[in-house]
């Protein structure tokens, strides 16, 4: 607008004025009401932002519906990868690295997750912040070897990384500024999204499957990690693959919601008669996400990395929560498929000698950031609670005649 001759910017200014005061009055000093609307009208013309400011929603709830709608609509994101990470940032036990979430979500499509450090900070800032360790600046300009990518994955440019620190809290949280709404995009980028930005990108490097698998596809090559005749070698490429575009600093980044409503929001609608959710990112109930949960778990541990020199700490979460999950799920009720998978998992993990080697090594001080020091005697030692619920979906196979599962006839 500025730039449309000499009464632009006059135009402009009038403008904002509107916008802020349109805000400043729905918001009723609502602070995240604000910060979804503006995130709302970023990167809109001005047609459709008085389209959004005629209408917005009257409430928080109201608000923070049309964010999920939004996200449901933008054909860019891969909504099954999105759903899982709600679902996890919902009825996680404590809040999880992204390091961590880096490799739970990767393990839905089996490869890399490129972008999902960049649009974490971008286009689902709405839902998510950063928690940042100290003195790390995550626009500083990097090495490739401390998590700059390719071109395919690159980091924002200097440019990007003027404008994303605008957003910047002096907490170390990350987030838009009230009024930045250039998110992580160039200035120039405000009608055309490119290829770069699909949400949770899955393009593999073109060198990935042979410096995995000598060739192979990657649905193959999870499935011989899955088996119990696991290679050190295959175990150290695949996590490489999935965890060398990202620094140590970013694996040590907490996630969290933007607002503790959010979290609420989604609980509730996973009720029932409560609040809605678009069908294709809608957060299970309470029981179905402890089962997604248990199941990741299971994975996580099946992937041997507690006997990795490197990356033991993303077994943390598995070895400390992998029961306290289990508890808050029904047996009886869990569909036979998702029942077959955890018994199998189970099995593994406590009739398997890789298996039970696994568990005992993940409760270790793994470095100066993450520890499970005393987890084991704590859950296994000092009482036989989750022993006996081990024995009891194992009494389960029978009862359900599935003794065709592995090892667990």
């Amino acid at each position: 607008m500025r730039e449309r001759g000499p009464t632009g910017l006059d135009g402009a200014n009038k403008m904002g004025a509107r916008i802020r005061k349109k805000v400043l009055n729905g918001a009723d000093g609502v602070f995240l009401w604000a910060k979804l609307l503006l995130d709302t009208i970023v990167r809109k013309d001005v047609p459709q932002i008085e389209r959004i400011l005629k209408e917005p929603p009257g409430n928080l709830d109201d608000m923070i519906a049309s964010v999920f709608e939004r996200l449901a609509k933008d054909e860019e994101i891969d909504h099954a990868v999105l759903r899982k990470m709600l679902v996890l940032m919902a009825y996680a036990r404590r809040p999880l690295k992204f390091g961590e979430l880096n490799l739970f979500l990767s393990l839905l499509n089996r490869k890399p997750l490129f972008l999902l450090w960049r649009q974490t900070r971008g286009k689902l800032s709405s839902v998510f912040q950063l928690k940042l360790p100290k003195n790390f600046d995550p626009d500083e300009k990097t090495s490739r070897s401390e998590g700059e990518m390719g071109d395919e994955g690159a980091e924002p440019n200097d440019e990007d990384s003027a404008q994303g620190a605008k957003g910047e809290t002096n907490s170390g949280h990350e987030g838009l500024g009230v009024f930045d709404f250039s998110g992580d995009r160039d200035d120039d980028d405000t009608e055309n999204t490119s290829d770069d930005d699909d949400i949770f990108s899955t393009i593999a490097d073109h060198s990935l499957q042979s410096q995995i698998n000598n060739g192979e596809d990657g649905d193959e090559f999870i499935r011989e990690l899955s088996g119990d005749q696991l290679q050190t070698e295959s175990v150290k490429d695949y996590l490489n693959a999935i965890m060398h575009h990202l620094s140590d600093p970013q694996l040590q980044t907490e996630v969290a919601f933007s607002h503790a409503r959010i979290k609420d929001y989604l609980v509730g609608a996973a009720r029932p008669g409560t609040r809605q959710m678009p069908d294709c990112i809608a957060v299970p109930q309470e029981q179905r996400a402890h089962v997604e949960i248990a199941m990741i778990c299971l994975d996580v541990m099946r992937l041997e990395i507690s006997l990795q020199d490197e990356h033991k700490y993303l077994v943390d979460y598995p070895a400390r929560y992998l029961m306290l999950h289990l508890e808050k799920i029904n047996s009886e009720c869990v569909l036979d498929e998702d029942f077959g998978r955890i018994v199998n998992g189970l099995y593994w993990l406590f009739g398997t000698e890789t298996g039970a080697k696994c568990l005992i090594n993940a409760n270790q001080e793994y470095d100066d950031f993450h520890s499970s020091k005393d987890a084991f005697f704590q859950m296994w030692t000092a009482t036989d609670q989750y022993l006996r619920m081990v024995q009891r979906w194992f009494g389960e196979v029978e009862k359900r005649d599935m003794g065709h599962l592995e090892g667990v006839g």
